[in-house]
């Protein structure tokens, strides 16, 4: 059975904004944790964060749930690695520059001419 253009251009499509969905999902839940931590607002959520008192920048994880708490904080310490030059009182433009080109690079990864697991997966990924 042949594909017509059409028919591997929607599936490409949806490939890519699945993806992209991903992606912004990364960026957005970094950034508003970064937030939250830097500028210690709002209360609430900020006193659910447990820093390390080992390793400066980590977070001691939560039990394990589909929480923004657990899920950030586990990316957070997935993502940040020690050589990182990144902490809590770098610009939060910084930080977002660094998201971005981090996703952008785990986006280019693999076959360029379709999409692979390597983009979707994580394990090269560092702020």
């Amino acid at each position: 059975m042949f594909l017509k253009k059409e028919d591997l251009f929607c599936q490409t499509r949806i490939q890519a904004n699945s993806i992209l969905e991903r992606h912004l999902f990364h960026l957005t839940n970094q950034l508003e944790m970064f937030k939250i931590i830097k500028l210690h607002t709002p209360i609430p959520m900020y006193n659910l964060f447990q820093k390390s008192p080992r390793r400066d920048n980590y977070f001691i994880n939560p039990a394990a749930t589909n929480l923004f708490v657990y899920k950030t904080s586990n990316m957070w310490n997935k993502f940040l690695k020690p050589s990182s030059k990144i902490d809590f009182s770098s610009p939060i433009a910084l930080v977002k520059g660094r998201i971005k080109t981090m996703l952008l690079n785990a986006q280019k990864a693999g076959n360029t001419d379709e999409w692979s697991e390597l983009n979707f997966d994580g394990n090269d990924m560092c702020l």
